[in-house]
């Protein structure tokens, strides 16, 4: 008779798990027990393993966390109220910290999940109605930024545990933190047309340093150092994606070969050579990745060409956010029952001698 002992269960699991996560594949997150089917990948850790977002639930819409050792949702829970509704936009790079908002006595509320500390409320800026959420993190968690309340209108916010949340004093929004938490990009609205007049780069050595070079910009990731910006806005008149590298260069990205293309840019991978997004109209859109030399290449074709997996009973609708290495991409789309449900795509090492292997 054949023993094996525990250790080498353990390992032979470890060994099968490590091989599994080396081929590609494609699989909906599913979502939580109860309510109507639906789910929506925002955010993915910077290793691919950990993917964060919101789901219907038996209660309301709640916040979760899905990994790729569980491949499950996890749900978050949500802040002390009336009414139960969460929401997860970003997760630190190993994904122990997690960000997004929440409805609370007080209104709705920027929240940062722990796994020991579980869902904690980071207040609003001072003034104003009682409103704020979190919308990007650091890499190890310590600095959370987002937009709240103020007496000004919508107010940009920075928050630390020693600090608490901050205001920056910028009448808008704070869209994307680097690695570090040590510079923040936003966006500035104007009080008289409502829109985006400038967009703000905040560092604690100079403040807040406004440009208005990015007409009505909407910036939507960057790099790990916030070199590389990407987002979308106002050329020659009409909306296009772009990348941006600091201090001045300006990229208008190419367009996808669609009829109707309104491109929307998500994100970046932290190495900056992977950008995802969607083209195409309202119900229409479908998820598309741009490589290292800019073209644009539906993420189907990418999963069915190169990955040789069958995706053809789901509509991918959009992608979201990508990994680090641009290799594990996470979106929402069109489940074969016909239902709204967030997906994760792994792609399989880079192929050898290839940019996004370098």
């Amino acid at each position: 008779m054949r023993f094996v002992t525990l250790a080498a269960l353990v390992c032979n699991a470890a060994l099968a798990a490590d091989a599994d996560r080396h081929k590609p594949f494609f699989v909906g997150i599913g979502d939580l027990p109860g309510g109507r089917d639906q789910s929506y990948a925002s955010a993915i850790s910077a290793d691919g393993l950990i993917v964060v977002g919101s789901s219907n639930s038996a209660t309301g819409e709640m916040a979760f966390r899905w990994t790729f050792k569980d491949r499950r949702l996890e749900p978050l829970g949500d802040l002390p109220g009336e009414r139960v509704w969460s929401r997860a936009n970003a997760v630190s790079a190993d994904g122990s910290v997690i960000v997004g908002s929440s409805s609370s006595h007080y209104g709705n509320e920027a929240f940062r999940w722990t796994a020991a500390g579980g869902i904690k409320g980071l207040g609003d800026v001072c003034g104003g109605y009682f409103n704020s959420s979190a919308t990007g993190v650091s890499a190890d968690g310590s600095v959370v930024i987002g937009e709240g309340t103020s007496a000004q209108g919508m107010e940009a916010f920075r928050w630390t545990q020693d600090g608490g949340l901050v205001g920056l004093g910028v009448r808008g929004r704070a869209r994307f933190v680097s690695a570090d938490g040590k510079i923040v990009i936003g966006d500035e609205w104007s009080r008289s047309t409502g829109s985006v007049e400038a967009w703000f780069r905040w560092t604690a050595a100079d403040g807040v340093t406004k440009f208005s070079n990015l007409p009505q910009v909407d910036f939507s990731g960057g790099t790990s150092d916030a070199s590389a910006l990407v987002g979308s806005a106002v050329f020659d008149g009409v909306h296009h994606p772009f990348r941006f590298e600091w201090p001045d260069r300006i990229s208008v990205l190419k367009e996808p070969p669609i009829e109707h293309p309104y491109t929307r840019v998500t994100a970046i991978s932290r190495n900056g050579r992977t950008i995802v997004g969607s083209a195409g109209g309202i119900g229409s859109g479908e998820a598309f990745v741009w490589d290292g030399d800019g073209e644009p290449q539906p993420l189907r074709q990418i999963l069915t060409d190169d990955c040789h997996l069958n995706v053809t009973d789901w509509k991918l609708s959009g992608a979201t956010d990508v990994s680090n290495d641009g290799r594990t991409i996470v979106g929402f789309g069109i489940n074969p029952k016909g239902t709204s449900e967030g997906f994760v795509a792994y792609l399989g090492p880079p192929p050898r001698g290839s940019k996004r292997e370098k």
